[in-house]
Parts: structure tokens; C-alpha cells; sequence
């Protein structure tokens, strides 16, 4: 943009790409293997070249983005800083984001970590999901969740080097979410579409993991690493029901690890998580 000499206002369109997502990997190679795509993300070289060693690729474009992109933007003096501040906001993936905790445990201002924070999101390796509050003020001066916009990075970044790993670790539930709001948010940017996104909380703790607003009402989901989910699951998605309204929930969802859609209650269904676009 600073490149050109000229004002294109009103006169070009702006496309926000990420990265593959599960539909568009499922469409190109008629197959997708979940864990291979949470473990190794969506950066198209990596199935351009599937020869290719992810780790070093990752170490790479790490490399390169900090040494050029970052320090030209930002000017960064101790690039240590900014690799120990990027390795934090992997670990807080799909947490609510506060910029004090986050400079504390880098040793930065927290100032520095809002416009950190701000590069990382024009760059597309974070999201910030806004809170849900029927006063539009409210939602303006509340914390948003932060996502790494992509799971392999995001585990790379943790020092992780085995999927079984992940597994085992408490981290997992964190990064299936990720992993399930990043296709709906990459599912409606590549349809160039600006459609609202929020989660939603109570003071009693009670909370839905990402509302897709469609004129006042909304498409609900939890997200549930687990292959089996019951009623007690449905917890978020019957408090917002009540909170909002019986006829405020269009459709309730709880994407899993099960292979097959099955009904849990009136208007709640339990999807497969990677393709929860396919009931957008």
C-alpha cells in the first residue's frame, strides 16, 4: 500500500488471505488428515513441496520474517526480545489477551506489546476475536481472545516436535480451539465477506466459544477436543439461549473430533471440527 503513488479509494477490492484451510486442502487433494494439518498448519509451500523438512521451513521463515519484515516495520533493537515475545503469544493462543501480562513475562513495555502485537495482526499470524455485549461500547474497551492463525506455527514456536506430544499436553484443548475458529475466520475472508464474530462471557463464567452474528441472531459453537460430547457440553450454548432468547440462537454447534454429525438436543448438533464450514 505505501508503495503506491496514487489513491485507489473506491476503486480496488481488498482480499485478506491466510493460510490453506482444512476445505480448501480437502478440495485440492480429496483427502485431509487432521492431526498432520494441526501439527504442520496450513502454509501452502509445505504442501506445495511435501518433501520439504517443516521444522526447517519454519525456522526459516522465521528467520527471515523477524531479520526483514519485523525489523523494517518496527525498527526492533534486540530481535531476541521480539522471538521470546513471539514464542509467548503462541503459548496464549485461544486465551484472553492481556498486554501487562504479556511485556511482564517478555521484559517489555507494555506499549511495545500492543504495537507488537498490532504488526502481528496486519501480518496475519494473529486474530483477535472482540467480546459479545449488546452495549457496543462494552465491546470496545473489553479484552479480545488472541489466536495464532496457525497451528503449526503456533506448536513450532512451543518447541514441540512430535504430534503425540501435543497430545498429551493441557495445551490441546487451546489449540483445537484455534484450530476450529481459524477455519470459520479464513472460510468468510476468503469470501472477501466482513461478517461478525465474537465470543461471549458472563461474570458467572459462563461462555461460548465463538457467535457468528446474522442480523441479531446468532450460529453458536463450542469447541470440544474430545470424539464424544454429551449434554452437560451444551452448559455455554443454553446459558446464551437464556441469556439472548430462545429464538436468539439460529443453530447451536459443538465441533469435535467425531467423524459424523449427530443431534444432542433441540437446535445443538455435534459436528467434525474441521469442516464446521460446510453448515456456515
Amino acid at each position: 500500500m505505501q508503495g503506491i503513488s496514487e489513491s485507489l479509494a473506491g476503486r480496488c477490492g481488498v482480499l485478506n488471505m491466510f493460510n490453506l484451510s482444512a476445505e480448501e486442502i480437502k478440495n485440492t487433494f480429496g483427502s485431509f488428515h487432521e492431526n498432520h494439518y494441526l501439527f504442520h498448519g496450513g502454509y501452502p509451500e509445505l504442501y506445495a513441496n511435501p518433501d520439504l523438512d517443516p521444522g526447517f521451513w519454519y525456522s526459516s521463515y522465521l528467520a527471515t520474517y523477524l531479520e526483514r519484515d519485523v525489523r523494517n516495520i518496527l525498527n526492533v533493537g534486540n530481535l531476541r526480545d521480539f522471538d521470546r515475545f513471539l514464542r509467548a503469544v503462541a503459548s496464549r493462543t485461544a486465551q484472553t489477551l492481556s498486554y501487562s501480562s504479556l511485556a511482564r513475562d517478555v521484559g517489555i513495555a507494555p506499549n511495545t506489546a500492543k504495537k507488537w502485537i498490532s504488526v502481528l495482526q496486519a501480518s496475519g499470524q494473529v486474530f483477535l476475536l472482540e467480546p459479545y455485549f449488546r452495549n457496543i461500547g462494552k465491546r470496545l474497551v473489553k479484552s479480545p481472545k488472541l489466536y495464532m492463525a496457525d497451528t503449526g506455527l503456533a506448536l513450532f514456536l512451543m518447541g514441540f516436535q512430535d504430534w503425540e506430544s501435543v497430545e498429551r499436553n493441557p495445551l490441546i484443548g487451546a489449540l483445537w480451539e484455534t484450530h476450529v475458529v481459524m477455519q470459520v475466520v479464513k472460510h468468510f475472508h476468503a469470501l472477501g465477506k466482513a461478517v461478525p464474530l465474537w465470543f461471549w462471557r458472563t461474570s458467572r463464567g459462563e461462555e461460548v466459544d465463538l457467535l457468528i452474528e446474522r442480523g441479531g441472531r446468532f450460529v453458536a459453537v463450542e469447541c470440544k477436543y474430545s470424539e464424544t460430547v454429551s449434554d452437560r457440553d451444551t452448559k455455554g450454548l443454553e446459558s446464551l439461549r437464556k441469556t439472548h432468547g430462545h429464538k436468539s440462537l439460529i443453530a447451536g454447534y459443538i465441533a469435535s473430533r467425531t467423524p459424523r454429525p449427530y443431534s444432542i438436543s433441540s437446535g445443538i448438533k455435534c459436528i467434525p471440527g474441521s469442516f464446521i464450514n460446510e453448515v456456515l
